[in-house]
């Protein structure tokens, strides 16, 4: 708490320091005609006297300096006389302000855009269990990039002859054109052991199960939450709700 209180009478100070500059303008003006005036008795003319005495004192302004640096805040004074300092150059060059301006927009907008991106993929950690102990596969044949394409054929041979990790699942897009003048959603079809793989649990209902991926199995639809609040409103009557297949018209 007393730090507190020390950093809001620095910041005071800096803010109302224009009667205490005068004041202590004065007393060190007095403490230097004190120290010029003993000198003098002691022999020394009056302009060597007063120069002996700035040498012993030091400069008024410096000493001024320096005890507004110790009493205020003086990172803070330095940032309002450089906007003040930059406000005025920019009032006598509007076209140069006016440049320098947009090119900080663009400047900002395009770091903004830049860390949004590095936080999604690198910095912010994916919301489900151990994120750090997932791993893609991918293939490449020499000189070509490599894929990440596997058939179904594929994955199920892979996850029956695993040694190595926990599980496998499969992933792959989805996107549904809607005919019937709504918008179109964007969607992933995953394997019946996705959601238990990554830890991930349903808000309402229940995530897909080993059932699910059995053959013949009715296709089971789970949707954001995002979504399920933006098209239904957060209606809990949606839930195990059937879901329409329009076929697209002939052309």
């Amino acid at each position: 708490m007393s730090t507190l209180r020390a950093w809001l009478r620095r910041l005071w100070a800096t803010v109302a320091r224009m009667p205490d500059d005068m004041e202590m303008k004065e007393e060190l003006d007095l403490h230097l005609s004190l120290v010029a005036e003993d000198l003098e008795r002691r022999g020394l003319s009056p302009a060597e006297a007063a120069r002996q005495a700035r040498l012993q004192i030091g400069s008024v302004t410096q000493a001024m300096d320096r005890r507004r640096d110790q009493r205020g805040l003086p990172w803070l004074e330095d940032l309002v006389q450089d906007v003040r300092y930059g406000s005025r150059a920019l009032r006598r060059t509007p076209v140069v302000g006016a440049v320098a301006v947009v090119t900080l927009t663009l400047a900002i907008g395009a770091n903004t855009a830049i860390f949004s991106i590095l936080n999604v993929l690198m910095l912010r950690s994916l919301p489900v269990h151990d994120p750090g102990a997932l791993v893609q596969f991918s293939w490449r044949y020499p000189s070509d990039p490599p894929q990440n394409i596997f058939s179904l054929a594929n994955y199920e041979l892979y996850r029956q002859h695993n040694t190595v990790f926990t599980d496998i699942v499969g992933l792959g897009r989805l996107a549904t054109d809607s005919h019937s003048g709504g918008a179109p959603v964007t969607g992933e079809v995953v394997t019946a052991n996705f959601f238990q793989v990554l830890g991930v649990r349903a808000r309402l209902g229940r995530v897909l199960d080993s059932s699910d991926g059995a053959p013949g199995a009715a296709p089971v639809a789970l949707v954001s939450t995002g979504y399920w609040k933006r098209r239904f409103n957060g209606d809990s009557r949606v839930l195990g709700a059937a879901i329409a297949n329009r076929a697209a018209p002939s052309c």
